[in-house]
């Protein structure tokens, strides 16, 4: 699984803009592309700015580029979105999942009779 990081930074209005606009318009979006696996919205208020951070999960590097096209790396930030925003990362980190409380309690789903393993 690939975890894809992205931070902005907003007014707490623009802020508040962007939330409503990630849950309406991102988050379908998202669901429309195979591999797909769940996304993620953080807010820090700091003052007079906000900072976001998405973290969007995806089975794969593939499902990744179907998301962003032919360079990954690179942010995906609609025009509408960049109003909200007062500035943003243009890249993104991805990262490779290795361990989430959702992949924990998927294998002890998957293997309901198995002893948790010992740390």
């Amino acid at each position: 699984m690939i975890a894809r990081e992205w931070r902005a930074w907003a007014s707490p209005a623009g802020a508040d803009r962007y939330e409503r606009y990630y849950a309406e318009v991102m988050v379908p979006e998202l669901e429309a592309i195979e591999g797909f696996a769940g996304a993620t919205l953080l807010r820090r208020d700091a003052g007079e700015e906000t900072e976001l951070v998405s973290i969007t999960l995806f089975a794969s590097l593939e499902a990744v580029r179907a998301f962003a096209g032919p360079e990954p790396d690179r942010a995906v930030v609609h025009a509408r979105a960049r109003g909200f925003l007062t500035r943003f990362d243009d890249a993104v980190t991805h990262y490779r999942v290795v361990q989430a409380p959702a992949t924990t309690r998927m294998r002890r789903l998957a293997r309901p009779n198995e002893p948790p393993s010992s740390p």
